[in-house]
């Protein structure tokens, strides 16, 4: 009889796709390492702990699996945002914390909404590791960060901390957190205050003291504006009194020259009569003229006609 040919398909290689697809999905995860820019690998192994003179560098590495594991850390800038409540925190993705509660030097409460801009030195990632393991933000900085706030707004009063006293909080708080992270190992990028709230009453206070200080400053500006008009004022009455004096002066002189002149010379008197006398009869108004007693008369022509 001729042989029979089976009608199932041969499947043997099918399966052998299949298992070699499992281990691949099993064994490679456990094998390789991917570590992403702006992150470096620290490796930690059963026997030996913390590797801390070695630092994977992004890319991709092998490791051994079940004995060996690698923690990557961040070393890219990253930011701590502190501020709003609790429930105002757990909303918005990027707020680490809620808003910090520190006394101030009288022991008044006060609110800061913070954000501090930080990053890890490739170089200190396995020592990190070793002494805070990743959760360094939550367990290290954070609590850091509180501490330094805490402890300098307790040397400053409510006036100090209020307005232009922002900026000093500031550096000083960032002067303490450098302190603090350059003994961990992070870089401090920069502190930011963003809000500083007060009680209300002190906030009330203050408010109101501003306000009768930009009163006081606008009475003083209007008196000084008003002492500047009356010296302006002065000086111009002194100035048009001089000059009255000094023109009151040029015409005395000018009469003490005159008269002078005529003690010296009687004949100038009778000129200047002549010259007035000339005027006089030259005008056609001029109705008559009536001569001191004993002075001399012009010889006048009294055939002309008056004018009506």
């Amino acid at each position: 009889m001729p042989e029979r040919i089976s009608s199932v398909p041969n499947l043997s290689w099918l399966w052998k796709l299949i298992v070699a697809v499992l281990v691949f999905i099993i064994i490679v995860p456990s094998i390789l390492v991917i570590i992403p820019p702006g992150e470096v690998g620290v490796d930690y192994s059963a026997w030996a702990g913390v590797h801390l003179d070695t630092v994977r560098s992004p890319g991709w590495s092998l490791k051994l699996p079940v004995v060996q594991k690698v923690y990557k850390v961040q070393t890219a800038r990253d930011t701590i945002s502190m501020y709003g409540t609790r429930e105002q925190c757990q909303q918005d993705a990027h707020c680490k914390d809620t808003a910090l509660q520190v006394p101030s030097k009288e022991g008044l409460l006060i609110t800061l909404d913070i954000s501090v801009l930080y990053s890890v030195r490739p170089e200190t990632a396995p020592r990190i590791v070793q002494d805070y393991t990743t959760n360094y933000v939550d367990g290290t900085i954070t609590p850091e960060i509180r501490s330094a706030a805490r402890e300098v707004t307790g040397t400053m009063s409510i006036t100090d901390l209020y307005g232009a006293g922002r900026e000093l909080l500031q550096t000083e708080i960032a002067q303490k957190l450098n302190e603090l992270f350059n003994k961990d190992g992070f870089v401090l990028e920069q502190v930011l205050v963003r809000n500083v709230e007060y009680p209300a009453q002190i906030r009330n206070a203050i408010e109101e003291k501003q306000a009768a200080e930009q009163v006081s400053f606008k009475k003083q500006f209007e008196i000084d504006i008003a002492e500047k008009e009356a010296t302006r004022k002065k000086i111009e009455g002194e100035g048009i009194a001089n000059n009255k004096i000094a023109i009151a002066r040029g015409e005395a002189e000018s009469l003490r020259q005159v008269s002078q002149a005529i003690k010296e010379n009687p004949e100038v008197l009778k000129f200047k009569q002549l010259e007035v006398l000339q005027k006089l009869y030259e005008n056609p108004n001029t109705k008559f003229i009536a001569l001191p007693s004993g002075q001399m008369i012009l010889p006048f022509d009294f055939n002309m006609t008056a004018q009506p």
